[in-house]
This record gives C-alpha cells, structure tokens and sequence, in this order.
C-alpha cells in the first residue's frame, strides 16, 4: 500500500523538471547514509548505464572531499528517509552556500529539513519498522521513484532519437 501511494502522489512535474535537467548531462553526485547506502549503490548502477558521471562518496571524509568540488552544474540526489540526518542536514547548508548545483532529495513524505533544503524533493511513504534496534524501513518506493525517473529519461532519449530520424 506504501510503495502504490507513492507512486500515486508522485509529482510528475518534479520528475519531469528532473529528467529536463539530466539532459543537460550534468555530473550526478549520491549522498546517502545507512540503510539508504544501498539506495545509493543501486542508483550509481542505473544511471551510471545510462551514461552518466555519477559518483557516491560513501563515508564522511570522501564526501566532505566531494561537497568541496561541487561545480554549479552538478545534480546532488541525497537519499534521506527520516528527512533529519545531520550530518547529510550540514552537508546540504554548506553546498547551498557554496555552490549553485542543484539538490534533488527523495524523503519520507513528513514535512523534514532536507526536504525543506531541497531545491526539488520527492517523498515516499512507509511504515517505520525498527528490529532489535535496527532499522529496517523498506526502501522499496526510492527505488521506485529512481527507476520512474531513469524510465522517463530512457523515453525522452527515445523520442529526441525518432524525432532526429524523422
């Protein structure tokens, strides 16, 4: 029921501001922690297919080094789902004051402070589930939202190559 709400509450204008700007083929940067490191490796494979520079720095230093070489063109995705991380939270005041790049989040669907930092945001729901002290929150709706996006880019790709043949 999470994951079909939403895909039905997408804002496809978003998606489509989104794939207007992964024309330009800009330099994507992923920034996520935790359980949405796998998020993260899943979209560097997608997008990586496509075409794109995408680089994930992984741990705290590597992407400090990145976040200080951004240039105004990058596309910066953070994947965050309770929206209140901290560290990514500082990482994305310091890119907004440092840089025009462009920050596109994918959150829980509560009003948070990276969706709020966000210059485009996408939020999914889903029930919070903790085991043992674990999080273990299904992610099922980001990859969603991801492979929506990276559909879309394909489609768009697909008619500007008809349209050039025509």
């Amino acid at each position: 029921k999470n994951f079909t709400e939403s895909i039905r509450v997408l804002d496809t204008e978003k998606v489509k501001e989104i794939v207007e700007l992964l024309n330009n083929k800009q330099r994507l940067i992923v920034i996520a922690r935790g359980l949405n490191k796998s998020i993260a490796h899943y979209f560097e494979y997608i997008f990586s297919g496509l075409g794109f520079e995408v680089i994930f720095p992984e741990d705290y230093f590597f992407r400090k080094m990145w976040l200080n070489s951004i240039r105004d063109s990058d596309l910066v995705f953070f994947f965050s789902y309770g929206g209140e991380d901290m560290q990514l939270i500082k990482n994305i005041e310091e890119l907004n004051v440092k840089s025009k790049a462009t920050v596109i989040s994918i959150t829980s669907a509560n009003n948070n402070t990276i969706q709020n930092l966000s210059h485009i945001n996408l939020y999914v729901f889903a029930d919070h589930i903790e085991y043992e002290g674990i999080n273990m929150t299904s992610r099922v709706a980001m990859i969603g939202i991801i492979e929506l996006i990276a559909y879309q880019y394909m489609e768009e790709l697909q008619k500007k190559q008809t349209d050039n043949n025509e």
